[in-house]
């Protein structure tokens, strides 16, 4: 009996110490609770329109700017041109500042970074009352900022990154640059680029094949430019943009390498004006100055006669100013249209000539309009139409993989020669050579050298050998 009382007192004070558990664990959650409601506190609140000055730390400086009729101003440089929506989200911020977290009785502010502060900012409003923010250290765990409100050394917040990101950033962070102005690659006409090696020129000509000649700049003596790198080099021209403001008043321009510019690039394009003519067009020049290179490797670039001063990305310079004409240069080796040839000859292995007469013959496809089509003569017999416009095409669509610059004199010789006579006269001869194991050697009376793939070469010279054998 004895023992069975000693059970029940065992189970009677479990029982009470599961309560007294139970109470303490409830308690604490009451608690909880009570403290996130806590955490949602807003604790700063200030009037946007009411804010007349906000003073805060840039670059290690300490700057102020002030909100009068006009608009923000920097107190200490009244030029400077403030950016209105930068200050715009600062004031926002500032207008609901709330606490993710509060501790209370703080004894070591240097435990959250606050012995000295990231930044300290101090807000005046009209009514001369002031309010002072001062950021500590980051919570890594949390990636909020610890931050006291007025010189209140006994609780520090916890607010979110958000309130604290506006503040920092360096001074041009907070200006208010121009654009780059917007230049459509079709809108262009013109580009030059000028620079110590290698000047060259672009220029729209409506009467080459491409719609565009090249070549270096003061040289008369401009060549046919490739279409597909001319389509590529006016969306690097078009596509050029501002990346970082750097001085909106330079009075030193050696600083940014601007006294002695890398290259200097000159577009000219058109653009459309309002007036009672809907197809009324503006040319406009636009002057960009390319200086050295900051350590992000972007270039220091100035507009016109401008004393502001911009950062673009070396790769999107780079794409314009690593140019050189013979980068634009048309490959197609021995393009001629049919309509302006009288006959080709062809010379195989320096020896057998072969003179292929083109004549036009004209098919009425209705009372409209009339195809041109051109048939091809050997020793006066007519030759095969398919296969003659198969060596057609092959012939003038042949390209080259680049332009040899270096010199070049053939070893042997001239393995197939071709030779245009036009109908004014004059004439277009290539001679192809083996150059190495991938490579002919295209050489053109018109002065450049092209190296031709093999296999592109043998397509040329297998299309001629079926049209003689047929």
């Amino acid at each position: 009996m004895k023992k069975k009382g000693i059970t029940i007192g065992i189970g009677v004070a479990v029982l009470l110490l599961l309560l007294i558990s139970y109470f303490i664990v409830k308690s604490n959650v009451k608690e909880e609770s009570e403290q996130e409601e806590e955490q949602a506190e807003e604790i700063v609140s200030i009037d946007q329109e009411e804010i007349t000055s906000i003073s805060f730390t840039i670059d290690e400086s300490e700057y102020t700017f002030d909100k009068g009729e006009g608009g923000w101003t920097n107190k200490e440089d009244p030029d400077f041109p403030v950016n209105t929506d930068k200050m715009g989200e600062i004031t926002d911020v500032l207008s609901a500042v709330s606490t993710t977290r509060t501790l209370k009785d703080v004894d070591n502010l240097d435990e959250y970074g606050l012995t000295d502060p990231l930044n300290r900012i101090i807000v005046e409003t009209s009514d001369g009352n002031k309010k002072t923010l001062e950021f500590g250290s980051l919570n890594e765990v949390t990636s909020e900022y610890y931050m006291t409100v007025d010189k209140d050394e006994s609780t520090v917040y916890l607010v979110e990154e958000s309130v604290y990101t506006p503040f920092t950033g360096d001074l041009y962070d907070y200006a208010s640059g121009n654009t780059y102005p917007s230049i459509s690659s079709d809108s262009i006409t013109e580009v030059q680029v000028e620079k110590t090696e290698s000047p060259y020129m672009l220029k729209e000509e409506e009467e080459v094949t491409s719609g565009w000649v090249t070549g270096a700049i003061g040289n008369e003596e401009l060549q046919t430019a490739d279409s597909g790198t001319v389509s590529t080099l006016l969306a690097s021209v078009s596509g050029l943009a501002y990346q970082d403001f750097v001085n909106y008043n330079c009075e030193d321009m050696s600083a940014y390498g601007l006294d002695h510019p890398t290259a200097v690039i000159t577009i000219t394009y058109e653009e459309e004006t309002s007036g009672e003519d809907e197809d009324s067009r503006e040319t406009k020049q636009a002057v960009l100055k390319v200086g050295s290179q900051d350590e992000n490797k972007n270039y220091y670039v100035s507009l016109n006669d401008s004393q502001e001063i911009y950062t673009m990305t070396g790769t999107s310079l780079s794409e314009i100013i690593n140019k050189k004409p013979v980068d634009l240069y048309d490959l197609t080796v021995a393009y001629a249209a049919e309509s302006q040839l009288s006959k080709i000859d062809v010379t195989e292995e320096g020896d057998m000539v072969f003179e292929l007469k083109l004549k036009k013959e004209e098919n009425e496809e209705s009372e409209e309009e009339k195809a041109e089509e051109y048939e091809y003569y050997y020793n006066d017999k007519q030759l095969d139409k398919d296969l003659s416009d198969t060596f057609y095409n092959a012939l003038t669509s042949l390209t080259g993989e680049k332009i040899l610059e270096e010199d070049y004199t053939p070893s042997e010789a001239a393995e197939f020669t071709v030779s245009y006579t036009f109908k004014d006269n004059s004439t277009l001869t290539v001679s192809f050579y083996p150059y190495d194991e991938n490579y002919y050697a295209g050489i053109s009376s018109n002065g450049k050298i092209y190296l031709v793939n093999k296999m592109s070469y043998k397509d040329v010279k297998e299309a001629f050998d079926n049209l003689i054998e047929s």
